[in-house]
């Protein structure tokens, strides 16, 4: 009884020792697995933190090298910036104006004597001196005296403007008068309800509008055609009244007579 008592024993004291060796190699095992753990994790930060040098940057030799250059071009880009504004734009056109207006006088000669021009400008009145340097070019490029300048004349004069404002012309150029605008051209589509044969005139009047009438004069260069055939001639006594005519004719100026240019007779 007493051996089988000693043999439990025994056996429980075997399986005590078998579960704590067990539980023991388990806290090592798990210990071994988070150690492992910490240690990748403290590696790969180590790698992250440590930079690589880029083989393509170059490091300053003396931080002022780089400082100046870019300082000169920030003050630069901010001059550029400033010259953009509205501002800026108009400071520099009015500097251009200046410069413009100290060489060069733009205007009308109100009167001329032997040594000076007096101009009707934007500014009012100006002076111009003439010299014995002073060279003067017509509306025609040709070169001109101070004789052949008349009133009236628009000129350009460049020179050197004194303290007293008058400007010493070292070229006068004589701009040339626009070209005379052509009349408007009319046109009436009417009835003829008179002809005069003495003035040589013809009275419409105007078949959609009955109070609209034009009095036409028929000259050596009225053209009276037959839309039907052009080898038609047609002359002022062939014309009739309470004919039906189309009559194209230049915008006649105040107080002068309308003159026919084109008289299309009508069936």
């Amino acid at each position: 009884m007493i051996s089988q008592n000693s043999n439990l024993k025994t056996k429980n004291h075997n399986s005590k020792l078998k579960t704590n060796f067990l539980t023991e190699i388990k806290r090592f095992a798990f210990c071994s697995i988070i150690l492992i753990f910490a240690f990748c994790v403290l590696r790969s930060n180590v790698l992250a933190v440590s930079p690589t040098p880029s083989p393509s940057v170059t490091p300053s030799a003396t931080p002022s090298a780089n400082l100046t250059p870019t300082t000169m071009e920030d003050e630069k880009v901010k001059e550029l910036r400033d010259s953009l504004t509205a501002t800026g734009i108009q400071e520099k056109l009015d500097q251009i104006k200046d410069k413009i207006e100290k060489k060069a006088y733009v205007g009308t000669i109100l009167e001329i004597t032997d040594s000076t021009l007096t101009l009707s400008s934007f500014r009012g009145k100006q002076r111009v001196r003439l010299t014995a340097e002073t060279t003067i070019v017509g509306s025609s490029k040709k070169e001109i005296t101070t004789k052949d300048l008349a009133v009236e004349d628009k000129i350009i004069a460049m020179g050197d403007v004194d303290t007293n404002g008058t400007l010493e012309a070292k070229r006068i150029v004589v701009v040339a008068a626009p070209k005379t605008v052509p009349p408007k051209r009319l046109v009436i589509f009417g009835t003829i309800t008179e002809i005069d044969s003495k003035a040589s005139t013809i009275t419409l009047t105007a078949i959609k509008n009955l109070d609209e009438t034009v009095i036409l004069k028929i000259d050596k260069d009225t053209d009276l055609a037959n839309p039907k055939d052009a080898k038609v001639t047609i002359k002022f006594k062939d014309l009739k009244e309470n004919q039906k005519v189309l009559a194209i004719y230049p915008e006649p100026k105040e107080n002068e007579s309308a003159v026919a240019k084109i008289i299309f007779i009508l069936p």
